[in-house]
């Protein structure tokens, strides 16, 4: 009787510590700031929105889209919103700051002087990061 009481502590423990490690696999967070962005206008009469991204979570993250006012890139027409560096972005954890710049033609639907900007970077892992951008 004694054994068998034994035997189940020592499994209980067992599945507590791997269930707590199972666990912290999916709560380990990933944590993107973007902690600026503006936009600037060009000579050609387009805009460049400058967005400073880096990640301050314990894992690392992908960007992997990137949404203005709620479309891709490709949806305003040929070459008429440019993201540079190109999507995938990957952003080790704890690293330093990342500068993205999104390039938008002269005469592309949607971009007004004065005009605010959605710009949402979406992760691998299907978290959301917006900023708000007025075009000057």
């Amino acid at each position: 009787m004694l054994l068998l009481a034994v035997l189940t502590v020592v499994v209980t423990i067992s599945v507590s510590f791997w269930m707590g490690g199972v666990a912290s696999l999916f709560s380990k967070p990933e944590q993107v700031e973007i902690s600026g962005a503006y936009a600037s206008k060009l000579e050609d009469g387009g805009w460049k929105i400058t967005a400073q991204v880096r990640n301050t979570g314990s894992i690392d993250a992908t960007l992997e889209l990137l949404l203005i006012n709620g479309k891709e890139p490709s949806e305003f027409g040929s070459r008429a919103v440019v993201v540079t560096p190109s999507l995938p972005l990957s952003l080790r954890a704890g690293s330093g700051m990342e500068v993205v710049e999104i390039s938008v033609k002269a005469g592309t639907s949607g971009f007004l002087t004065g005009a605010t900007v959605n710009v949402m970077f979406r992760s691998s892992s299907g978290r959301h990061y917006p900023k708000t951008v007025t075009l000057l």
